[in-house]
């Protein structure tokens, strides 16, 4: 008996979209698509279970986005579900976070450079 399996099926799914939002990349005042991609186990060739989700926020006009966290996901789901949430900073940071899309190395490594820059403007 032959068994089939395999990993790295993905599936995307939209969540809906954020209003009006200037895209940090096209610069332009679109809305961005609220995606999550889903990576699957398979078993002859059939996605039977999910492993892995990310999360996104993409640009309708250039198709460009980052990756958000799944509480950044989900508060911003509920408010285009026409509900309240609690901490409204969550969606704030997501628009105008210039480290948006970041690993933790990347985000430490790019604020250092800042503080470097800074410091060596004001000496």
């Amino acid at each position: 008996m032959i068994v089939l399996f395999g990993f790295g099926k993905t599936t995307k799914r939209n969540f809906g979209s954020l209003p009006d939002k200037k895209c940090k990349f096209c610069s332009e005042n679109n809305e961005y698509e609220l995606l999550r991609i889903t990576t699957w186990f398979t078993l002859f060739f059939i996605p039977i279970i999910p492993y892995r989700f990310k999360y996104y926020l993409v640009c309708s006009n250039c198709d460009r986005g980052f990756e958000i966290t799944r509480d950044q996901f989900n508060s911003i789901r509920l408010i285009n579900q026409g509900m309240s949430i609690n901490n409204k900073d969550d969606i704030s940071i997501v628009a105008d976070d210039p480290y948006a899309g970041k690993n933790e190395v990347q985000r430490n490594f790019l604020m250092s450079m800042e503080q470097a820059r800074k410091k060596k403007e004001n000496n």
